[in-house]
């Protein structure tokens, strides 16, 4: 925002009285009055743009499967090549959310911790 105009000597009576409902002439120079009443203009950030899902509609289909075998969530990400232990897991969680069950998703957690803990001990 601009709060003071240094014009020339020449020019300062001209822009006066053309600016003299905002500005006010001091020292020479025009500057502006109750720099408070002016809007201040805020910048908002947008949102970064979504990550694209890890897994394809029919990948995501083939790992609920594999997980409603048995297999553990580690060991349903390792058969994807590029997808974490954590996809698979959120995976696992908004499709409890969207049957309403927890119990599932616990138990399939449990399992993993297990399985971590002895391939840590080994």
């Amino acid at each position: 925002m601009i709060a003071g105009v240094f014009p020339r000597p020449d020019m300062l009576p001209v822009l006066a009285l053309g600016l003299e409902a905002q500005w006010e002439q001091r020292e020479g120079r025009l500057w502006r009055r109750n720099l408070d009443t002016v809007p201040k203009i805020t910048r908002v950030k947008s949102p970064p743009p979504p990550t694209p899902p890890a897994l394809t509609p029919e990948q995501r289909a083939e790992a609920l499967t594999l997980l409603r075998s048995g297999l553990s969530l580690r060991k349903v990400a390792a058969k994807f090549p590029g997808v974490s232990y954590g996809a698979i897991w959120r995976l696992l969680r908004a499709e409890a959310k969207r049957a309403g069950t927890k119990e599932s998703v616990e138990s399939k957690l449990e399992e993993s911790e297990n399985e971590v803990g002895v391939a840590e001990e080994e």
